[in-house]
């Protein structure tokens, strides 16, 4: 038997094909057999008003498709368009190989695997944009990488 096994927390929420559920006081499993059915733990969304860097963009896009609150067809090209600016923006830094493996994921059309890509790079991110004794690749400034990263991303944000 094939699928997603989820392993339930008590009163754990999880959004699955667009519906929230919630577990019960008890640990449980749960398998989801269908694997084009949308499955999302809340624990692991982010608020749209958290959306503010890069990574997080494109993290928050990916979400919306695997909880059914975006159409794939028009988020899907957002999303490859946030990914591309993503490997353009972040060339050099050690988690390139994981924004590289994002975009195999997308153009597999597996969203959660996006979302799972980059769930650790946030924190990586958030520590680059805001640390300014984190070294930048040559040639570049804080200013300059943060300039050129959001104003990529501006576009993009509703």
């Amino acid at each position: 038997m094939s699928g997603l096994v989820l392993n339930l927390r008590p009163y754990e929420k999880v959004v699955i094909g667009g519906i929230v559920l919630q577990n019960g006081k008890r640990r449980s499993s749960l398998r989801v057999v269908d694997e084009r059915a949308g499955v999302l733990r809340l624990s692991e969304a982010l608020h749209p008003d958290q959306a503010t860097t890069p990574l997080t963009r494109a993290y928050y896009v990916a979400q919306t498709i695997v909880s059914g609150d975006s159409e794939e067809p028009i988020a899907a090209p957002v999303l490859a368009r946030l990914l591309d600016d993503a490997l353009s923006g972040f060339k050099g830094f050690p988690f390139h190989a994981e924004i590289v493996a994002a975009r195999e994921a997308l153009e597999r059309a597996s969203y959660y695997r996006v979302m799972k890509h980059f769930r650790p790079l946030l924190i990586k991110e958030a520590a680059i944009l805001a640390d300014p004794r984190v070294k930048l690749p040559k040639g570049e400034t804080r200013k300059l990488r943060l300039a050129t990263l959001t104003a990529t991303f501006a576009v993009t944000r509703r």
